[in-house]
């Protein structure tokens, strides 16, 4: 499972990184994605989770060379630059580009790599794909999202039924929206799982602790209610006393995606304004701020670069084109005529 944070500290150096490697334009859309992905990066930085998307898909790429060009190249295959996460480079925004794809489509990394890889070796590509063709492009734009749709519905069942969080567990359930989109999610599979109810819901209420009985027992037809809660105490005087895995988690730990970050925070924003830790996070903003601006006169030093350069290079465009006018018109310009001596 993923790593996540235990100090606000390490979100604030996260965020302060994630602003000196990539532009304003990219990280604005991290609140939107903290909605949208899948539920085992909600609580990880954008910086945490784009590092785990360029691990994957190194992984997936090594993969690719063994299987459909040579065992031997496979070792030195790597797909991205060892210091990829060193400076900003057009490769890095290429791969934090697609994280957020992915986090679009709320697709767990693993299973996109999964797919999308195989995906590019039945049609027969010499060279493994590249972070932003693992999606639907080109001549792939119709079959990519209908394969995609037909094959991620088992694999998918099995990674909601891996998935074991603290911060998804009852003891640290403190009403935040990713909690209870989360609750609302297992209810929907539960539901839409064939399947006894008794097992079904064991696995979340007991040995997951993803849901307290009262709320899970809801979405059970009357008529099966009586046996599910039968099965459901036959299965609790096994497990009671064993509380050894509970783990009450800091508020740092339980922190969206999108927290401290400058550009992705908004305090008017309806996402914001309903956050329990909307304070925090502003205070967290702030931090960050203070230090770009301390260090670098500015929010975003990159943008900031990028800015000055394109300025220069404006610059130089209008010298040349001045110039090459200037030469033009010396050419075009009668001479005087020379009078006898």
């Amino acid at each position: 499972m993923p790593e996540y944070h235990s100090t606000f500290e390490d979100r604030v150096r996260d965020s302060i990184t994630a602003l000196r490697l990539v532009m304003p334009d990219v990280l604005m859309r991290e609140r939107d994605r903290a909605h949208t992905k899948w539920y085992a990066y909600r609580f990880m930085s954008p910086l945490e989770a784009t590092k785990l998307f360029a691990d994957l898909y190194r992984t997936a790429f090594k993969r690719y060379v063994r299987t459909h060009r040579d065992a031997g190249d496979a070792e030195a295959a790597n797909g991205l630059g060892t210091r990829i996460f060193g400076e900003p480079s057009s490769s890095l925004t290429e791969v934090w580009n697609a994280r957020q794809r992915a986090d679009e489509l709320g697709l767990p990394y693993n299973l996109l790599m999964e797919f999308s890889f195989d995906f590019a070796g039945r049609r027969t590509r010499k060279r493994a794909p590249r972070p932003g063709q693992l999606f639907d492009s080109g001549e792939a734009e119709i079959a990519w999202p209908l394969e995609l749709e037909k094959w991620i519905v088992d694999p998918l069942h099995v990674e909601t039924q891996r998935l074991d969080m603290p911060q998804y567990r009852i003891e640290n359930y403190r009403s935040f929206p990713v909690q209870m989109d989360f609750h609302d999610y297992i209810l929907e599979s539960i539901v839409e799982r064939a399947g006894a109810w008794g097992p079904k819901l064991a696995h979340h209420c007991l040995s997951r602790h993803h849901l307290p009985v009262s709320k899970a027992i809801k979405v059970v037809p009357k008529g099966a209610r009586r046996s599910a809660v039968r099965y459901l105490r036959s299965e609790l005087e096994l497990v009671t006393g064993n509380t050894s895995d509970a783990e009450c988690l800091p508020d740092a730990s339980i922190a969206p995606a999108c927290f401290g970050l400058p550009f992705a925070a908004h305090e008017a924003s309806p996402e914001c304004l309903v956050c329990p830790l909307a304070s925090l996070c502003s205070q967290a903003v702030r931090t960050v701020s203070e230090h770009m601006h301390s260090r670098y006169g500015v929010l975003s030093s990159l943008e900031q670069g990028r800015k000055e350069n394109a300025k220069e290079k404006t610059k130089l465009r209008v010298r040349r084109h001045r110039d090459r006018r200037k030469n033009s018109l010396a050419v075009a310009s009668p001479q005087p005529e020379m009078l006898p001596m």
